[in-house]
């Protein structure tokens, strides 16, 4: 689990709070933020969820339904660049992150909230391809 003091290093020391399993959860990023943290944002949810409520550009969309098939299709993730999963609420990429704790040579941080927060925050949204 990578620790507060690395996260602050990638610029978003003001964005995490703990959490009891998954470590950590990013809350309120804005795109500009993430961009600055040259996140790889991955979007969990559902394909019908995808095109029901858009999605964040530059995002890679990959269904979670397990560590290992999440992370076969994800690849490798650039070093120093933190891992930002998302979903609708927030439920399910705190669930993927604390299962993939450990697995990935990235920081791994759950978007709090989902794309609900997300679209709450007039965060952009694109049609997926």
């Amino acid at each position: 689990m990578i620790g507060a003091a690395a996260l602050a290093g990638l610029g978003i020391w003001a964005f995490v709070l703990p959490k009891a399993v998954s470590g950590y959860e990013v809350k309120a990023m804005s795109a500009k933020e993430m961009t600055q943290t040259k996140a790889v944002i991955v979007d969990i949810r559902r394909p019908d969820e995808w095109a029901a409520t858009g999605v964040i550009k530059g995002a890679k969309l990959i269904t979670f339904t397990d560590p290992a098939s999440f992370l076969a299709a994800l690849g490798p993730v650039p070093a120093g660049r933190p891992l930002v999963i998302i979903c609708q609420s927030g439920r399910r990429s705190g669930a993927a992150a604390s299962a993939l704790a450990g697995k990935v040579d990235a920081p791994i941080v759950s978007y709090a909230g989902g794309m609900s927060a997300w679209i709450a925050g007039k965060g952009q949204i694109v049609r997926p391809n």
